[in-house]
Order: structure tokens, then sequence, then C-alpha cells
């Protein structure tokens, strides 16, 4: 069987990658049938030979060619490949390309992939998809997420999925530590969960844009209080106007919020908060205060 996996969301992609391996080790006993090429090892005559010889104690092999759909395997390249495929018993091997990324949808061997094998696009996911996945992770370890808390999930980690997958690992691994089988619940993952962006400190900032000194002083004043450590409270503060800067630019060339996020790649929520703040900051005057930050940094230092 050949098969093609690709797309953006490495973490997916990778998770069906180990899913194949695993079908196929049930059914082999020699270890060494399963043969990778990668950008460091590819050489086609050892692929062919790969593709038609087997161990001693194996039936066939398992070939797995990991990101090499743009370079080594060229367009001249990806000719033989699959000339030579097309006159190899398919039956005699299980051939497997991974690809961590997109690749053009013209590529020849997803067109070749797509009339003689499966393929798997894995595509960033978001919204109602995203507390799904996550809900599903957490029953895969054992405990419960409720929708809401899976959405306090995304508001800390976005969609980075290989950060929720450890996160949840990390709170069922709690649940167990203290033999409960309760619901995960918000405080759970405020004691036990660093977010991405503090949620604190978009509010920090909305303060900051209505020139509420006091209030938004205040409001640090409680994130300190709650225990979050000065250093990364205030890496967040600079990461979050490093955010507003990039957001403000593109506004300035007329994006959409929907463009944003693509361009920049942040969460949905992360987006749209940042794009309501940047529209109360000056371009010049964000500059200023990343500056200023940085002066601060250095003066520190």
């Amino acid at each position: 069987m050949i098969y093609l996996i690709f797309g953006s969301d490495s973490f997916r992609s990778n998770e069906k990658l180990v899913e194949l391996k695993k079908d196929f080790s049930k059914n082999s006993n020699d270890l060494n049938s399963i043969i990778l090429f990668d950008k460091n090892n590819f050489n086609l005559d050892i692929v062919f030979r790969s593709l038609i010889s087997t161990g001693l104690f194996a039936t066939k092999n398992l070939i797995i060619i990991k990101n090499c759909l743009e370079n080594p395997v060229t367009s001249a390249t990806a000719d033989k490949l699959i000339a030579f495929l097309k006159k190899t018993k398919i039956e005699d091997f299980d051939l497997i390309f991974y690809q961590n990324n997109d690749i053009r949808k013209n590529n020849k061997i997803i067109n070749f992939v797509k009339k003689s094998g499966q393929i798997f696009e894995f595509l960033p996911i978001s919204g109602a998809n995203l507390i799904k996945w996550i809900q599903q992770k957490g029953r895969d370890f054992g405990i419960e997420i409720q929708p809401d808390i899976a959405q306090t999930l995304v508001i800390y980690l976005g969609d980075d999925l290989h950060r929720q997958n450890n996160e949840i690992k990390k709170l069922a691994d709690y649940k167990v530590g203290i033999n409960s089988k309760d619901s995960i619940s918000k405080e759970e993952i405020q004691m036990l969960v660093a977010p991405q962006t503090l949620p604190g400190i978009f509010d920090f900032i909305d303060l900051v844009a209505a020139k509420n000194i006091e209030k938004a002083i205040d409001n640090l004043r409680q994130l300190l209080i709650a225990g979050q450590a000065p250093l990364y409270l205030y890496s967040m503060i600079v990461y979050q106007f490093r955010n507003l800067i990039r957001v403000k630019i593109l506004l300035e060339k007329n994006l959409s919020q929907f463009e944003i996020q693509k361009d920049l790649k942040i969460h949905p929520f992360v987006t749209q908060k940042t794009v309501r703040a940047a529209q109360n900051f000056s371009l010049e005057k964000l500059k200023l205060v990343m500056m200023f930050l940085m002066l601060q940094w250095w003066h520190s230092e």
C-alpha cells in the first residue's frame, strides 16, 4: 500500500505516521523491515532496492520517505520513482511519503498517490473542532474535559497541539496523583498550565491604551499576587507589544482580521483581542513602548 501524509498540522500528521508504523509492526517480526529515508540519506537506487528486497524474517518492507518531496525528490526524481512504482507489485511493500508541512497541489507524488494509494492531509484545526480534539485527547488520557474548560485551554495555549497534548497529559497525571475522577476545573488549569499569553495581559494593555495607568498597575499587582513571576510577566508584555506592532503594520495595509490571523499564524482569539487593542495605539507609540521595554531590559542586565 502507498500512503501520503502531509499538512501543516505536524502533530496529527505524526500521530498518523506512528499509527501506520504500529499497524505494520503487528504483522512483521523483523524490526529491520522498517526503512527510513530523509534528506540526509535519500538515494533513489537504494530506495528501489529496499522496495523489492526483504529481510530474512520479513515478507515485505515498510519504506518511509520523510520530508523529501520538495528536495531531494525533484520533479525529475519523482518521474523516475513513479515509473518504478508503476511496474512494481504494490502488494509487495508498504510505502509512506511523509511531509510535516504543506506541499503544492500539483506535486507529481500527490497526483500519483491519489490514483494508487491513500492520502491523509492534516490542516490546522480551530473552533469547535479544536474543542472536540481537546476533549478526545482528555479521554485518551483518562480524564473528562468539559467544553468550557477546553475553551480555557484554547485561550491559554492556542492551537499548538504539541503543547496541548503535553499539558493535557500533565493534568491527567495530576488527577491520578490526587486520586480524583472529577472533571478538570478552571482552577486546576490556572494552577498547572502556563499560558502562552496571559489573559490578564490583554486587560493590562487595554488599560494602558485607555490611559488608565492606576488600574493598569493594579492589574499587574494582582497578577503578581496570583503568583506570576515578574520576569515572566515582563516577557509576556514584550511579546504582546511585539504582536501589537506586527498587527498594526498589517492593519495599516488594510488587511482583514482573518488575513492577519493567517499571516501571523496566531490563534483567532488572540488575533481578535490584539486587533482591537492595536486600534487604540498609533504605530509610533507602539514602537516607543517597545523601545522603552528594551531599554528597561538592557538596564536590568
